[in-house]
């Protein structure tokens, strides 16, 4: 009998103090409920994509960072070459025989309806102020496709980090086999989605044409310089040895006495030496202006195609992120 009420008194000093441990709130040593290691392991894995996502639009930020600055430093030679520019452009169409040889390719222009000023004015422009601006262009979109790259490059290492992250080499992750195959499966696959959707129409508006807008604009304003002796010309007899002398070379040694005998422009060289001397100060203000604006539009328009180029790249890493999330649902 002794024997056994001292095994029951055990026994009973067991039970109470099993019931003493895993009693909510109270105090000392206590047995710690066992934890659901799948919620954690789903819950540590989530954390380690956001992780990686987190990372890598830091990364697509700081390339958009570096490319603005580097855009302007690189294209500023090219305007400051066209600037500079500028001065003896000027000096060569303001001349009495550029302006008078401009005054005939205007007449015949109206006449015949062609387009020898333009033609000619780009002419002037073209080495020492358009093909710096296109070269600047081409500068920009060049960039624009090395970001482009450099993002194609930075998106495949965050691909293969999510990769590794749903594989089994992953640290502190421990998922079922085939829930790990689930999501690498469903990465192969929304990679290929997103990479369609939002990559490959982003790169739809790089290296388009570049027009220097600005030289068509100041040549709309010369030809309203010449307006009057065109007019006069136009209405005279004499139009038709205009239009001729427009295609050929003008009378060399007394330029002013030759002007004489081509057609009506014997009534209108008064006319034209006060476009020379109007035209000077405002043909300046008017290429340099349209550089500055033509500056000012490639670095916006270049900004805004390298921000929306970040954010499809950045659109594609949050899809990926999401939809691995909702497979671990």
């Amino acid at each position: 009998m002794k024997k056994a009420f001292i095994i029951s008194s055990v026994i009973l000093i067991l039970l109470f103090l099993a019931a003493y441990f895993v009693k909510p709130g109270a105090e000392g040593m206590k047995i710690p409920l066992r934890p659901d290691s799948q919620q954690e392991n789903t819950a540590a894995l989530c954390r380690q994509i956001e992780e990686a996502e987190k990372k890598y639009n830091a990364d697509c930020q700081e390339l958009l960072s570096e490319f603005l600055p580097d855009l302007e430093k690189r294209t500023a030679p090219d305007f400051e070459k066209a600037d500079r520019a500028v001065p003896g452009v000027v000096k060569e169409l303001c001349s009495f025989k550029v302006c008078v040889k401009l005054c005939c390719k205007a007449v015949k222009d109206k006449i015949k309806g062609t387009h020898d000023f333009m033609d000619a004015y780009t002419a002037a422009m073209d080495a020492p102020i358009i093909r710096p601006c296109v070269h600047a262009n081409l500068v920009a979109s060049d960039m624009l496709q090395n970001l482009q790259l450099r993002l194609k490059e930075r998106h495949a290492r965050y691909l293969t980090d999510l990769a590794t992250i749903c594989s089994n080499d992953a640290s502190d992750v421990k998922l079922p086999p085939k829930d790990l195959e689930k999501l690498q499966n469903c990465l192969e696959t929304v990679a290929g989605t997103v990479q369609t959707t939002y990559l490959k129409k982003v790169m739809a508006g790089i290296g388009t044409a570049f027009e220097v807008v600005f030289i068509r604009e100041s040549c709309g304003y010369i030809v309203k310089l010449f307006a009057k002796p065109v007019a006069k010309i136009c209405a005279s007899a004499g139009a038709a040895g205009i239009c001729a002398a427009a295609d050929g070379p003008l009378p060399l040694g007394d330029i002013a006495g030759a002007l004489i005998s081509i057609g009506g422009l014997s009534w209108t060289v008064w006319d034209i030496y006060d476009v020379m001397y109007v035209m000077p100060k405002k043909l300046n203000a008017e290429l340099r202006n349209g550089i500055a604006s033509t500056k000012a539009k490639l670095l916006e328009e270049s900004r805004k195609q390298a921000e929306k180029i970040v954010q499809a790249y950045r659109e594609s890493g949050c899809r990926i992120n999401q939809e691995l999330k909702e497979q671990l649902k």
